[in-house]
């Protein structure tokens, strides 16, 4: 009888710890403010522009505020959705809609936290003009594979040296890094993407040239005013390439799948 109570006890205690960890689970798929964060469903208000022609954040919130450890809203819910974190402004609207990384809250850093890759269930897929003449940054934040929109999101970034990363995912890149005058170190351009527009324009630190897959099909002005010098490989064809190495005073050769290289060359 008391080898029964034990065993009974014993079960008794593993079912207390099976409950209590699948309440623990259940509590960890809901959506949570991070630790130093601000969720915000409604709207919020800055003021002017600066001198610069930079927003200068002094927000005012209307509606629902929520601190961190509070539980998010439903992520259909439909409205202006923002999340402040200790770097930047993400913000979504509509139901269906997906998230965007608005706005850097100080462009005078020299570092910042990484993009989060999704939110309330929602991904992260655009930083378009996000880090724009951040003048101070070094290199880039750890960017998640789920952005597919860079259009000008680094553009002006005049002591930038290094990007830690592309998104395997990313679609457009149009000057994403003009007139970053000291980057010197980039990783070869992911497959699929299909946008180099002005991309490295005026970046005259540049000697290395990325990888170009195949599946890019837009390269004007993409290295123009650049310092980019010898070999080049490019798999794309691509169909728009005007003054895609204009401006560049390097011997350049290109290598690669690429159907139109001379006169790709003749570009320079």
């Amino acid at each position: 009888m008391k080898k029964l109570l034990k065993v009974l006890t014993i079960f008794s205690a593993l079912a207390c710890i099976c409950v209590a960890m699948a309440g623990c689970s259940e509590k960890g798929n809901k959506y949570m403010v991070p630790e130093g964060a601000t969720y915000i469903v409604g709207l919020i208000s800055t003021n002017d522009y600066a001198e610069d022609g930079l927003l200068i954040y002094d927000i005012d919130v209307e509606n629902l505020k929520l601190s961190s450890g509070e539980t998010m809203p439903d992520a259909s819910e439909s409205g202006f959705h923002y999340l402040l974190t200790e770097d930047y402004i993400y913000s979504r609207a509509g139901s269906d809609s997906n998230w965007e990384l608005t706005n850097v809250l100080d462009r005078t850093q020299s570092k910042y936290e990484d993009v989060l890759q999704s939110i309330n269930g929602m991904d992260v897929v655009n930083i378009n003009n996000a880090f724009r003449e951040c003048i101070n940054m070094t290199k880039t934040p750890k960017l998640p594979d789920t952005i597919k929109y860079m259009k000008n999101s680094f553009t002006g970034c005049e002591n930038l040296k290094e990007l830690t990363n592309f998104p395997k995912d990313v679609l457009e890149m149009d000057y994403a890094f003009k007139s970053c005058s000291k980057l010197e170190i980039v990783p070869d351009i992911p497959d699929g993407a299909n946008s180099l527009l002005g991309t490295f324009e005026e970046c005259t630190s540049l000697n290395n040239a990325p990888y170009i897959p195949e599946s890019v099909n837009e390269m004007r002005y993409t290295f123009m005013f650049s310092g980019v010098s010898g070999e080049v490989k490019i798999d794309a064809t691509p169909e728009n390439y005007e003054l895609c190495l204009f401006g560049i005073t390097n011997e350049i050769s290109i290598v690669g799948k690429c159907e139109n290289k001379e006169d790709i060359l003749n570009t320079k």
